[in-house]
């Protein structure tokens, strides 16, 4: 009798919550399956597995004297992250290589779930082989006999037993973890919001979520110190910028007519980018923008913006079509999963949109960068002069939180229906250890 205790480690899973606010009208699981690409779909099919890490030397270059040493990948590297980020593997499978002690075997498994999910990955689901005797990949805590002695007792009980006392053991690891993460999202929740609503930091959430994630305290530290900067809007793009194609401009769209054709304020954008594309000929371009037509669901923002820059003598080959983002969140994740893994060679970014939501679009798309480990920057913009609209601080704090991968409070906020007296508590423990 053999049986692989394999999702001994999902109990030790840092799940996120992948949901949507209950007012809109599109199917949960569809709206997450139109934001994949294929391979997207693919890779979450897929299991990986770092074990080791081995510096070896490009090809052609001077070899080392000596074997470079193979070293346990017990913390990501800055390689296995972009890897992690670019690739949402569907899970990870640990080995013992992999694993030390239940703290680090738990901050590892928060550093993938953080790392794939600021990339736009969905959660991931971790493995691991502890069937007892000499395939224990957990080395701490109770040690089982194997699975041939075992079923040589002739007594199945005593394989439930055994289950059992791994799985009470591991147990509350799994109820610790699943915790430090909704304390995690609370506490980038209560970061934010409180910023938006009251124009200070929250300086204790900060110091909290540092605490709990050190790496992903000091990236929204980053992200605080982006959303503190003012940005200066331009009507067109300047002088200066990159003549090659290291430079992406990025057109945000906007919500089409119920029929599928773009509205005043879309087209108007669309002439800022043409001049911008002009201007730098070299320049890859990405159109952003889902399905917002009512009464059409085969037309899509991006689409129609990339008929209409061919149309006015755009050379195809330079148009990138991000058709599936919904909001200016997601036009941000869906866009560096297409560079990041398409066009590598892009290293600045110059977005083209209307006046009034070029600071945001700076803060979402540098905050992405920011969460992903991204070296992609957004160093300029060009807008067309809208004569009304607006976004508050606390629409971009639903933005970020949905960057943090918490859509349901995110919707909330959009949608209006959060109540900022009711922000999560501060994680006082965890402060009062800080």
């Amino acid at each position: 009798m053999k049986k692989t205790l394999s999702l001994l480690m999902a109990l030790l899973m840092l799940f996120g919550t992948i949901s949507f606010a209950e007012n809109t009208e599109t199917d949960p699981l569809e709206t997450i399956l139109s934001g994949m690409t294929l391979r997207d779909k693919v890779a979450q099919m897929m299991i990986a597995s770092f074990r080791v890490w081995k510096e070896v030397p490009p090809e052609g270059a001077e070899q080392p004297a000596e074997e470079p040493p193979k070293v346990n990948i017990t913390e990501l590297n800055e390689e296995i992250r972009e890897m992690v980020s670019r690739n949402h593997f569907g899970g990870i499978l640990l080995f013992g290589e992999n694993i030390s002690n239940a703290e680090q075997t738990l901050g590892l498994i928060s550093d993938f779930q953080t790392t794939n999910q600021a990339g736009g990955g969905l959660p991931q689901i971790f493995f691991t082989h502890q069937e007892g005797g000499s395939i224990s990949r957990i080395s701490y805590g109770t040690q089982g006999i194997g699975n041939m002695a075992l079923g040589a007792t002739g007594d199945p009980e005593n394989a439930r037993t055994t289950a059992a006392a791994f799985g009470e053991e591991y147990r509350p690891a799994a109820k610790h973890s699943e915790g430090d993460d909704e304390v995690i999202r609370s506490q980038i929740e209560r970061a934010v919001v409180s910023y938006a609503a009251n124009g200070t930091r929250d300086e204790e959430a900060l110091s909290a979520l540092a605490s709990l994630n050190p790496s992903l305290g000091e990236k929204w530290m980053r992200i605080m110190d982006l959303w503190e900067t003012s940005v200066t809007v331009n009507e067109a793009l300047p002088d200066g910028l990159p003549d090659d194609d290291s430079l992406c401009l990025v057109g945000l769209g906007f919500q089409l007519n119920p029929d599928g054709t773009m509205r005043e304020e879309l087209v108007e954008r669309l002439k800022v980018m043409l001049a911008a594309s002009e201007k730098y000929p070299n320049a890859v371009i990405v159109c952003t923008g889902g399905g917002t037509a009512a009464d059409d669901q085969t037309a899509t923002e991006a689409g129609r913006m990339a008929e209409w820059l061919e149309a006015h003598g755009v050379n195809p080959s330079r148009l990138i079509v991000e058709d599936h983002s919904l909001t200016t969140a997601q036009n941000a994740i869906y866009t560096f999963n297409i560079l990041s893994e398409r066009y590598p060679q892009v290293k600045q970014i110059a977005l083209i949109s209307s006046d009034y939501h070029i600071a945001t679009g700076t803060l979402l798309f540098g905050a992405e960068a920011i969460l992903r480990g991204s070296a992609i920057e957004v160093v300029s913009n060009a807008s067309w002069h809208a004569s009304g609209g607006t976004l508050s601080a606390m629409f971009q704090a639903g933005a970020l939180i949905e960057l943090s991968g918490d859509v349901e409070t995110a919707f909330e906020i959009y949608y209006e229906t959060y109540d900022i007296h009711e922000l999560p508590p501060l994680h006082q423990e965890t402060a009062a250890e800080s």
